[in-house]
């Protein structure tokens, strides 16, 4: 009994524990997703982007520069209409500037410095527009080189500067999305290949365990199929027998099913001058130590037989739960003491006589 128990509270802990682990498993591998999802949108609302953002702008800034060289190459007078050209150049840079300040995670010095460098550069620009316009060719190329140039060069300093952050930033974001992603992976793997495992071998010691059982029953049952002692166990808390050996049709003339669906059925047939005892011996005996009583039992065929029942109390935690009861013939070996009486009386009275 103490073996079951403790297999028993094993297989409780076992688990629990296992469950424990499924639970953490499954909320690893559900936070490791969730931080794949995360990542991936960190990744395109801020550094891909930025990246994006800057990369047009550096393209328009290019463009820009171009088109300052066709005015070298082709002088014009009409200074409203190039005005106007740049300051949609201007207004698509700023945009970027303003998307770019928005999503960055870099330093925010980068971006204040990128806008006040295109501040600068348009103001430069707007304020050498009247200037270069009238001038040759030549005069113009080293007025722009002289004082324009750097101001692209200055701008596209710092979007480089913000390019290489941004893409730094994508390559570190991706890696923990990987990492993020091999954990969910892992956790699935080994939540998917430890619980069947777990399963299949809680499954075999249970299989084992039944075997085991069954052995001792088949023992049992052919222990108690060969011997003159009929074995009843009475559950307490059903009210209702949980088993009866194969010999009670041998030993008392009743079929096994007799006694499950009918436990009244002993009492039935116990002699009426013995009923009162059979009663008595019936009452619950709380925790107290066994009881026997040696009762007159009548047979279908119209027999009446002494028997010797006995009952001994299961007790879990100080409560009974159950009832073995014993039943054996004593026919006998009343019938042998009889004879022993009577020949012992016999002799006492031919004694008496001589």
């Amino acid at each position: 009994m103490d073996y079951r128990k403790k297999r028993s509270k094993s297989i409780e802990i076992g688990m629990a524990l296992v469950c424990l682990v499924a639970v953490l498993l499954s909320i690893f591998s559900i936070y490791s997703t969730y931080q794949v999802k995360t990542i991936t949108l960190m990744i395109y609302d801020h550094p891909y982007t930025v990246s994006n953002e800057a990369r047009a702008m550096y393209t328009r800034l290019l463009d820009m520069r171009s088109f300052l060289l066709g005015l070298i190459a082709e002088p014009t007078h009409e200074v409203e209409k190039i005005q106007q050209m740049l300051d949609e150049r201007y207004s698509l840079h700023f945009d970027s500037i303003n998307t770019i300040a928005q999503r960055y995670l870099g330093p925010e010095e980068d971006t204040q410095e990128l806008l006040a460098a295109m501040e600068d550069l348009k103001k430069t620009q707007d304020e050498a527009l009247p200037v270069i316009l009238p001038m040759e060719s030549s005069g113009t190329a080293a007025y722009v080189e002289k004082y324009l140039y750097p101001k692209y060069d200055a701008v596209n300093s710092i979007l480089l500067r913000i390019l290489d952050f941004a893409d730094n930033k994508i390559q570190g974001l991706e890696q923990r999305s990987s990492a993020a992603s091999t954990n969910a992976i892992v956790s699935a793997v080994l939540l998917t290949v430890f619980l069947p495992a777990y399963f299949l071998f809680v499954f075999w010691q249970e299989r084992k365990s039944i075997r085991e059982i069954r052995y001792r029953e088949r023992l049992f049952d052919v222990l108690s199929t060969n011997v003159d002692e009929v074995f009843l166990i009475y559950n307490q808390e059903m009210g209702a027998m949980e088993y009866v050996s194969a010999n009670s049709k041998r030993v008392l003339d009743v079929e096994e099913d007799g006694f499950i669906y009918d436990t009244e059925l002993l009492l039935d047939r116990v002699d009426p001058e013995d009923r009162a005892a059979f009663a008595d011996f019936l009452k619950p005996a709380g925790t107290d130590a066994r009881k026997s009583e040696k009762l007159r039992l009548r047979f279908p065929s119209g027999e009446t037989r002494w028997i010797l029942v006995q009952s001994f109390p299961e007790i879990v935690n100080h409560k009974v739960v159950r009832y073995i009861i014993s039943i054996s013939d004593q026919t006998e070996d009343i019938r042998r003491e009889q004879v022993l009486k009577d020949a012992l009386l016999n002799a006492e009275n031919a004694n008496a006589a001589k």
